[in-house]
């Protein structure tokens, strides 16, 4: 199974094919692929204090400023389209519209419902237990 990877959203441009029609496409920058871990909540300004007033008049007031959930939902679109990648700037062309704003984070997966297609590479292998002929050469 392969994992995906964690993309940069650029913006959206146009590609032309050869017969003159252009093709709409979310720009992805894959950078700097590594394992981080992150802990914990650093921004303790979004979090909220007191909200209501004293015993009097017990309640909360309808239409008070608090922090909302803007953006927290995940949203996925799937079986999207591969139409260039360019390895050495490391851009993916994706076909049609990518959610989120450009400047956003993107998970980048194979399709849940489509079957892969032979030879795809993977980011890691599994070892191989060594044959009866390895194993008999390395002892001697």
């Amino acid at each position: 199974m392969r994992t995906g990877l964690l993309a940069q959203k650029l913006g959206m441009t146009r590609i032309f094919t050869d017969d003159g029609n252009h093709i709409p496409v979310s720009v992805l920058k894959v950078d700097n692929c590594q394992v981080i871990a992150v802990h914990g909540v650093s921004v303790s300004h979004r979090s909220h204090g007191s909200t209501g007033q004293r015993q009097s008049p017990g309640k909360m007031f309808k239409n008070k400023k608090m922090a909302g959930h803007l953006g927290a939902e995940r949203v996925t679109t799937q079986s999207l389209e591969v139409m260039a990648a360019d390895a050495r700037r490391g851009i993916l062309m994706i076909k049609g519209s990518v959610p989120g704003s450009p400047g956003g984070f993107v998970l980048v997966k194979d399709a849940a419902k489509r079957r892969a297609p032979e030879g795809l590479p993977f980011p890691a292998a599994l070892r191989q237990p060594p044959t009866a002929a390895e194993s008999s050469e390395g002892g001697a």
